[in-house]
């Protein structure tokens, strides 16, 4: 099985049973699981470059809407008050990893 780190090392400081299965631990020593490690990696790594890629094209789909001309009714300064006023409302934060 594998563990987090902190928390099999605080399980094996009280116990020397398993946390699975209840069964005594032949060993108490523990190893990193370094195949696990570049899996979760990989997997962060790819979760990231497809956020990013989603990121860039809502930005992309932002700035076409407000490039866009607005009601020909519009008085120009009115024009450019009500974009600004669209962008705070739409402008998307970037996530935090």
């Amino acid at each position: 099985h594998t563990y987090e780190l902190s928390a099999i090392v605080q399980w094996l400081a009280r116990s020397n049973t398993s946390p699975v299965t209840g069964l005594r631990m032949p060993t108490t020593r523990y190893f990193p699981n370094h195949a696990l490690r570049a899996v979760m990696s990989s997997a962060i790594e790819e979760v990231q470059s497809k956020d990013k890629a989603a990121q860039g094209g809502r930005q992309q789909m932002l700035d076409r809407y407000f490039e866009e001309p607005a009601a020909k009714t519009e008085a120009p300064e009115t024009e450019v008050c009500t974009r600004r006023k669209r962008r705070r409302k739409a402008e998307v934060p970037p996530r935090e990893p």
